[in-house]
């Protein structure tokens, strides 16, 4: 596996001294990237080409992630189907910060919580292990401060504002954005399968998709109409499908948050149909196609406990649903959508990115666009650990960075005889204050780990390196 420095290399910023400062700058961050800027830099000079550099606007965001969106680009290459999970998330800063807008949906917005949201398109394999190939693309965007409508009558009003605005000055535009980006960067000889959740629902991302020719899965409404008088809707023509039962399934435990109730933990068991449907054009939408062709898969727990919700997904796809293994295949493409939850995980916890101390929007995007790649290092060597942890270490580590983690592993973390991927997770985790009875270490205690881990590493390599002179 790469180390996260050479996710930049070839970086072109437009100015070699640009080119080297980033150099430097992300040997420091890959050494810590948790680690709050100051911290990075040991002298006063380098703190503040560092802070000059985030706060340069001769230095575009997009270029420094080329690099890691080419080299995702050429990972993805080397399978012939990778689904690409696309996902928002909001980062919130605390403070006085220019460029920001709400996160909340609280009737006074500009005195909630402020921020930025940021839309990944993220490159993951088509196998059981769904492995996290790396980034594809990325679409940030600040809300306004406008005023949340009280009354019935204005919310309609802006309801249907929103509905005859442009679709390419609508947030809903970034869902194709990130997948003609992402497709731009896998190539026309990887078949993507797209990946989104609720808020792709949208009969115009359909009907967009289709006539692309793109392979997607969408989680939807199982309300949604299905001919021209609205007389039949999904969920009445899924009834009318024979269900198989799909699987067994454990259900972990849920804190109420947001529109997600709360939850106790069961053993849940899902049944699975599927049918094909033609969807009609809503009234508002804004597309020239009048229907669209789809399948539909639902999966739904038939009998859940007295008074806990029920599961159910209906995915709308253009994959087969001939049979029941073509349904399966379906319900695991959506499935692998949650890596993207990962991901935001571990740059929020693992790189901090939320704790970063810069003034301005632009600033805080030129450090996330330093933190992404870093992230996703994070991101490949938990799950790797995690999903293939009996492979072999060299998966993970070369013989030098094995070398480094036995010495700091003193009471041999590290087996001397095929140490596998799990071992080297589990070694790092222990270098960032992990408990071994709780289980695989979280994002925090790896991410202190990966720090220690990286400075000891390049203080290895210095070693070997003068040693050879």
């Amino acid at each position: 596996m790469p180390n996260a420095e050479a996710e930049f290399d070839g970086a072109d910023l437009g100015d070699r001294r640009l080119d080297r400062r980033l150099g430097a700058i992300v040997t420091r961050v890959a050494a810590s990237p948790s680690g709050s800027f100051p911290k990075l830099v040991p002298t006063v000079a380098e703190r503040e080409a560092l802070y000059r550099f985030v706060e340069n606007d001769r230095v575009e965001w997009s270029a420094i992630l080329d690099p890691h969106y080419c080299a995702t680009g050429r990972r993805c290459r080397t399978n012939d189907v990778v689904r690409v999970a696309h996902d928002t998330t909001w980062f919130s800063f605390e403070g006085s910060r220019t460029g920001l807008g709400p996160i909340s949906s609280s009737s006074r917005p500009k005195f909630g919580p402020r921020g930025f949201a940021g839309h990944f398109s993220l490159g993951i394999s088509n196998d059981d292990r769904t492995a996290v190939l790396g980034v594809l693309a990325l679409s940030p965007f600040v809300r306004s401060d406008t005023p949340v409508a009280h009354t019935k009558e204005i919310r309609k009003i802006k309801h249907l504002e929103s509905a005859l605005k442009p679709r390419e000055e609508k947030e809903s535009a970034r869902w194709m954005d990130g997948v003609r980006e992402a497709e731009r960067h896998v190539g026309p000889e990887v078949r993507c399968i797209h990946v989104m959740d609720q808020e792709a629902d949208n009969f115009a991302i359909f009907a967009d998709l289709a006539e692309e020719n793109r392979s997607f899965v969408i989680r939807g409404s199982a309300g949604r109409r299905i001919d021209r008088k609205g007389k039949k809707r999904v969920n009445e023509a899924l009834a009318e499908r024979t269900a198989y039962v799909f699987r067994t399934v454990p259900v972990t435990a849920r804190k109420p948050s947001g529109r997600h109730t709360q939850r106790k933990e069961r053993v849940a068991k899902l049944k699975i149909r599927g049918t094909a449907v033609v969807l009609a054009k809503p009234e508002h939408a804004q597309h020239t196609t009048k229907k669209v062709h789809l399948n539909v898969v639902n999966v739904f727990e038939p009998n859940p406990p007295q008074g806990e919700d029920a599961i159910e997904w209906t995915l709308y796809t253009t994959e087969p649903i001939k049979t029941t293994e073509d349904l399966c295949a379906v319900v695991d493409h959506y499935r692998a959508r949650w890596r993207t939850e990962e991901l935001f995980k571990a740059l929020k916890t693992g790189c901090a990115f939320e704790k970063r101390q810069l003034a301005t929007y632009e600033a805080l995007l030129r450090a996330l666009a330093l933190l992404v790649p870093m992230a996703w290092h994070l991101l490949a060597i938990r799950n790797t650990a995690r999903d293939a942890g009996e492979q072999p270490a060299s998966d993970l580590v070369d013989d030098i960075q094995l070398d480094v983690l036995r010495a700091l592993s003193p009471t041999s973390r590290i087996p001397s005889h095929r140490p596998t991927c799990r071992d080297v997770m589990r070694a790092i985790g222990d270098l960032g204050g992990h408990i071994r009875q709780n289980g695989d270490p979280g994002w925090l205690v790896l991410g202190r780990g990966y720090e220690d881990f990286v400075k000891a590493e390049l203080v290895w390599r210095a070693a070997l390196a003068h040693a050879e002179k």
